[in-house]
C-alpha cells in the first residue's frame, strides 16, 4: 500500500449539528507513519506598527503578451478623479510607490492601441499590488485575455446565501442589509456587487444597480451575470449598440449561453441587422430549445427583415403549432396573414402588398433576463475544465522549460521547508438541501508544518493545528489537511503520474503566468489522494489547472477537482482553490512560496460544504521573527 497523508477526518456524529458518518478524504500521500504530533506552542512575535503604504506595479502588454514600455500609466481613485502618483520605471514595467490603501482605477494608453482600464482593491501595507493590463490595437478583433479573482469566504457566502432567498420573498431591504454584510467581508468580489445589483433590479429600481453592476466588472471584467444584467440594462434604454457589446462578451464568456445568443438577436433586430439577428436567434433555439423558443419569433422578425416571406411564415406557424395557446397568438396569425399575401403577390403583375411588419419585441413569451442565482446554485465556483481561460495569441510556451521550472521550484519547497508556522483563520458553512445555511463555524489557529524527504522516493508530511497549547482538530463534519503540498504535482517523484499540457501565457492576479493543465493518468496508481469513509478507502483521481509565474516558475494559484465522481462513497464533487503567496525569511537567506488562501468545496451526500483557509504570519520553526506576507519583485532563478 502506498504511503499516504494530508486527510479529511470526520469528527464522531455526536459532534456534529447533523450526523454524518465518519469520512476521510486523503489528499496528498507522502508517508507510512504519521510524525508525532507537537504540543509546543508557538512563540510569540513582538506586535508592531504595521507599514500604511505600499506600491502598485503595472505591467502593460500588448496582444501577443509583450511589454509595451512606451505605454503611458496613470492612477485614478475608484471615482475616477486623477491623483498625484507618477509612476517610476520597473523591470517590464512601471511603479507607483508610497501609495495609501483603497480602491483605485489604473489606466494604460499606447499609440495604436486601445487604452484599458482595471480597478484596484489595495491594502497597503507594505506590500506591492501587481496589475496586468493587456491593450489590443486599435481596429484589431478579439478579446484581450482576463483573469478573474474573487476571495469569497464562508462568512461573505452565507450572508450571499440568505440575501438570495430574500429576493426569492421579495424582502428587498432585508436582502440588501445582508449583501452589505457580504460586502465587509469579501469588497472585492464581483458576485456580491452583482447580488447588491440585483436587488435593485427585481425591486423595479433599476437604474440604482448600475453602478453596482458596474463595479462587479470592474472587478472581473468576464462576470457573466453582471454582463447579461447591465447588458439588459443598456437594452431597455435602447442603447443597442451598448447593450450588444456587453451580450458579445458574455458569448465570449460562455459560448453555450442562449440567453446571450437571443439577446444579441434582439438588439440586431433593434439595429436592423438582420442577418446577424438570424444567425443568433437560430443558435440561442438550438442551444436552450424550449426554454428559448421564443426565439423563433425573433427568427421571423429578420426572416422578414431579409424578404424571406414564406420562411418566415413557416417558422411563425411552427411556434403557434408548438404554443396554440399562446396570449399573443392572434397577433402573430395577423403577421402570417400579412407574410403569406406578400408570397402571393410576388410573382403577380398587380403592385406587391405593403412589406408586412412583424415586430416581436413585446411578444416573446420568455425574458431572458438575468436572475439572481438560487443558494443552491451559487455553492461553488465552476469547474476549473468548464471555463478555459483566456491566453495570449502568438504567446509561445516551451512546455519542458516550464515544467521543469515548476519542478525545480518544488524541489526548493522541500529542501528548504522542514519546519514552518503560521497563523490560521478558518471558517466552513454547510448548505443544506433546502438551501438553507447550516453550521456555520468559525475558529483560528496556530499552524505547524513539517515537510521532509526521509529517503529519494518518499516525502513525508504532518500538519499541526493549536488553540490555547493544545493540538486540536479542524471543527466540523470534514476535516482538511495538506494543502501546503498540494503544488508537489510537479515535484519529480509525482510529475510523472499526471498528463500536463501547457495551454498559454494568460495571467493571475495582475501577473502574467503560464496556464498548464494537468489531469492524472489512469495507467498508473493512485498514489496521490483517496476518500475514506467508515474503514472504507476510495483512491480518486485529480485533474486542474495551474498558474505558473512567467519570471520565476512559481506556482502561484491552483485549481483542482476529480476526475470522475466516487459514487460508492457519495462523493460527487470537490473543487480546491489554492493562492501561494512568496514569504521572505531574511535571517535565513530564504524565500518560500506558501499556500495565502486556500477554498474547498464538497458536494458529500447531498450536501455541500465550503471550507476556507488564510493563513499569515509566517515564519520559519528556527526563526523567532514574525514575517509579514508581501508581493516582493520575484527574482527569475532558472530552471
Amino acid at each position: 500500500m502506498h504511503p499516504k497523508a494530508m486527510r479529511y477526518f470526520s469528527l464522531p456524529a455526536m459532534i456534529v449539528m447533523a450526523p454524518i458518518s465518519t469520512a476521510v478524504l486523503i489528499l496528498l500521500m507522502f508517508c507510512a507513519a504519521p510524525i508525532p504530533a507537537v504540543s509546543q506552542a508557538i512563540p510569540q512575535a513582538p506586535t508592531t506598527a504595521p507599514n500604511q503604504f505600499g506600491n502598485i506595479v503595472v505591467q502593460v502588454r500588448g496582444q501577443d503578451g509583450s511589454p509595451l514600455l512606451n505605454a503611458l500609466v496613470k492612477l485614478y481613485t475608484d471615482t475616477l478623479s486623477p491623483t498625484n502618483a507618477v509612476p517610476l520605471p520597473r523591470g517590464n514595467g512601471f511603479e507607483f510607490q508610497g501609495i495609501t490603501s483603497g480602491r483605485y482605477v489604473v489606466e494604460a494608453i499606447a499609440a495604436g492601441f486601445e487604452s484599458a482600464r482595471q480597478a484596484v482593491e489595495f491594502t497597503g501595507a507594505g506590500q506591492n499590488e501587481v496589475v496586468m493590463l493587456f491593450l489590443k490595437p486599435v481596429g484589431a478583433e478579439g478579446n484581450t485575455p482576463y483573469a478573474s479573482r474573487s476571495t469569497f469566504p464562508p462568512k461573505a457566502q452565507k450572508e450571499i446565501q440568505t440575501a438570495l432567498r430574500d429576493l426569492e420573498s421579495k424582502k428587498y431591504d432585508s436582502a440588501r442589509q445582508h449583501v452589505n454584510a457580504a460586502l465587509k467581508a469579501a469588497p472585492g468580489n464581483a458576485m456580491v456587487h452583482y447580488v447588491m445589483g440585483m436587488t435593485y433590479i427585481v425591486a423595479d429600481r433599476a437604474p440604482e444597480a448600475r453602478p453596482h453592476l458596474e463595479k462587479a466588472l470592474s472587478f472581473d471584467p468576464r462576470h457573466l451575470q453582471s454582463l447579461m444584467a447591465l447588458g439588459n440594462l443598456q437594452y431597455q434604454q435602447q442603447n443597442y449598440t451598448g447593450a450588444r457589446e456587453l451580450f458579445d462578451r458574455a458569448l465570449g464568456v460562455s459560448p453555450s449561453s442562449w440567453q446571450a445568443q437571443w439577446m444579441l438577436a434582439r438588439c440586431d433586430l433593434r439595429l436592423r441587422n438582420f442577418s446577424s439577428a438570424r444567425e443568433h436567434s437560430e443558435r440561442a433555439f438550438e442551444l436552450g430549445r424550449e426554454k428559448a423558443i421564443g426565439a423563433q419569433l425573433a427568427t421571423a422578425e429578420a426572416l422578414a427583415g431579409l424578404k424571406e416571406y414564406k420562411q418566415a411564415s413557416v417558422v411563425l406557424g411552427a411556434y403557434l403549432k408548438a404554443r396554440p395557446q399562446d396570449p399573443s397568438a392572434g397577433k402573430i396569425r395577423g403577421w402570417i396573414a400579412e407574410l403569406d399575401r406578400a408570397v402571393e403577390s410576388a410573382g403577380a403583375t398587380a403592385p406587391a402588398v405593403t412589406a408586412p411588419s412583424v415586430k416581436t419585441a413585446d411578444v416573446a413569451p420568455t425574458e431572458p433576463l438575468p436572475v439572481a442565482p438560487s443558494a443552491r446554485d451559487s455553492w461553488a465556483p465552476p469547474d476549473a475544465d468548464a471555463v478555459v481561460p483566456p491566453v495570449v495569441a502568438g504567446a509561445g510556451c516551451n512546455p519542458s522549460q516550464v515544467l521543469e521550472g515548476a519542478a525545480k521550484r518544488a524541489e526548493d519547497l522541500v529542501t528548504n521547508l522542514e519546519q514552518f508556522s503560521a497563523l490560521e483563520h478558518y471558517e466552513s458553512v454547510e448548505i443544506a438541501p433546502n438551501g438553507q445555511i447550516a453550521n456555520p463555524v468559525s475558529a483560528a489557529f496556530n499552524y505547524l508544518v513539517f515537510l521532509r524527504r526521509i529517503r529519494p522516493e518518499l516525502l513525508s508530511m504532518e500538519e499541526v493545528r493549536e488553540q490555547n497549547r493544545m493540538t486540536t482538530r479542524l471543527p466540523g463534519a470534514l476535516q482538511d489537511l495538506g494543502s501546503p503540498a498540494i503544488v508537489l504535482v510537479f515535484h519529480p517523484i509525482y510529475r510523472d503520474d499526471f498528463e500536463l499540457n501547457c495551454e498559454g501565457l494568460g495571467q493571475w492576479n495582475g501577473r502574467p503566468t503560464w496556464l498548464v493543465h494537468f489531469r492524472q493518468r489512469t495507467d498508473r496508481p493512485v498514489r496521490f489522494r483517496s476518500f475514506v469513509t467508515g474503514q472504507v478507502e476510495y483512491p480518486i483521481r485529480l485533474r486542474g489547472r495551474a498558474w505558473i509565474s512567467e519570471e520565476s516558475y512559481q506556482v502561484v494559484h491552483m485549481e483542482t477537482d476529480l476526475l470522475e465522481p466516487v459514487p460508492d462513497a457519495q462523493l460527487r464533487r470537490e473543487h480546491v482553490s489554492i493562492d501561494y503567496q512568496l514569504v521572505p525569511f531574511p535571517e535565513s537567506k530564504v524565500e518560500l512560496w506558501l499556500p495565502q488562501q486556500v477554498d474547498l468545496y464538497h458536494d458529500f451526500r447531498g450536501r455541500f460544504f465550503h471550507h476556507y483557509h488564510r493563513f499569515s504570519d509566517f515564519r520559519l520553526f528556527a526563526v523567532d521573527v514574525k514575517q509579514q506576507i508581501g508581493r516582493p519583485t520575484e527574482k527569475k532563478t532558472g530552471s
